[in-house]
């Protein structure tokens, strides 16, 4: 039974999200493609969700009326999206990618999907989704919570650094199953964000490409080291953010062309604002992007482009402002501390990949292959 319902979940959900970015393509009067509809409806979602739950601290019955009131649009464009999307060939590869992955839980039990993995972030994202879950933010603030949450390390810490992926997992705890089952299930709601989101990145920047090819390659990259790697590894955060840094990416190159319009810089200032809010640290990939772009491109950028620039800006602080606690300053106060410290992060995530006894973390391993590399010894004599 739980397997069926995740599926249904899944579904339902982009469902929500499709109808919420229908909705910005009315008001921007442009046709998305329905895969564009969904990473939209999601990005808008996230901006939503963090404002009235952290910034404008409200109870979750007034939340919950509001959530209604959006989906009341999936009901409006039911039958566009069973047109458009539903039996689309991305959207049979989608649920199959779901049942794949879903299969796992009900093969391999409780060991596999409570214990794989990295069990030490999942545990702390998991015990902050609950507390979201259960209360509001101005009671986890006040301390208005059980003394069971203040057994949990760094407990305090984790609910004011990036919390948004905390929260819009709380959202899958509302469902009647296991929440390790439900924490499975969001990661898998996230792989297929970041099929989708992958398909739509490769098909602007690959335009001769045949679209089968397409989806063969967003497959292939589903099941890839790079997405298996972070999957395994329980970064939420940056695997949340992904679908919305690849949408991002792609409307910041259309930006520079002469084509572009005010409503593709309003487009990117949207992506920007909930790559922000989602993971602060990957902004730092379209910055770089957007300041490379812009020395290239100095002297052919008009000045009309320029003030569209602005204007994005100003959309973009708009939209992030309220999250200075939270995002702004645990931005500044990280970087300052990851400089001055020397933390063996790929070492410590790369064994939740290749078991605790590997040779990324035997010390006696490194240093001699450390003298060996010194020697300039072939690597097929290593």
């Amino acid at each position: 039974m739980n397997f069926i319902f995740s599926i249904l979940w899944i579904n339902l959900i982009l469902i929500f999200f499709y109808s919420i970015g229908n909705q910005l393509s009315k008001i921007f009067k442009i046709n998305f493609d329905s895969k564009v509809n969904i990473i939209i409806g999601y990005t808008v979602f996230l901006l939503i969700s963090y404002n009235l739950f952290f910034f404008l601290k409200l109870r979750h019955d007034i939340i919950i009326i509001i959530y209604i009131f959006l989906s009341f649009s999936t009901i409006l464009c039911i039958k566009k999206y069973i047109k458009d999307f539903f039996l689309s060939k991305e959207n049979i590869l989608l649920n199959i990618l779901v049942i794949v992955f879903l299969l796992k839980i009900f093969l391999y039990g409780e060991q596999f999907y409570i214990f794989r993995g990295n069990y030490w972030d999942s545990s702390n994202y998991l015990s902050s989704a609950i507390l979201f879950n259960k209360y509001n933010y101005s009671e986890i603030l006040n301390n208005n919570i059980p003394n069971i949450f203040f057994e949990f390390q760094n407990w305090n810490y984790v609910i004011k650094t990036r919390p948004l992926v905390n929260y819009l997992l709380s959202l899958f705890l509302n469902i009647d199953q296991s929440y390790f089952v439900s924490y499975f299930v969001f990661k898998i709601f996230l792989l297929v964000l970041t099929f989708l989101s992958l398909t739509i990145f490769c098909e602007k920047i690959f335009k001769s490409a045949n679209y089968n090819s397409i989806l063969f390659i967003s497959v292939v990259y589903i099941f890839s080291f790079w997405n298996l790697y972070i999957f395994e590894i329980d970064a939420l955060s940056h695997y949340a953010s992904i679908p919305i840094l690849l949408l991002a990416i792609q409307y910041l190159l259309v930006t520079f062309k002469k084509e572009s319009k005010v409503t593709d810089f309003i487009l990117l200032s949207i992506f920007s604002a909930g790559l922000f809010l989602i993971y602060p640290e990957i902004f730092i990939i379209p910055s770089l992007i957007f300041f490379i772009l812009l020395i290239d491109n100095f002297f052919l950028v008009s000045k009309k482009k320029f003030y569209y620039f602005f204007l994005s800006l100003f959309i973009f602080i708009l939209f992030t402002l309220t999250s200075y606690e939270t995002n702004y300053e645990f931005l500044l106060t990280s970087q300052i501390k990851e400089a001055i410290s020397s933390n063996d992060w790929w070492g410590y995530f790369g064994s939740f990949i290749l078991g605790r006894d590997n040779l990324v973390l035997d010390e006696n391993f490194v240093n001699l292959l450390s003298l060996k590399l010194q020697e300039n010894i072939s690597h097929t004599e290593i």
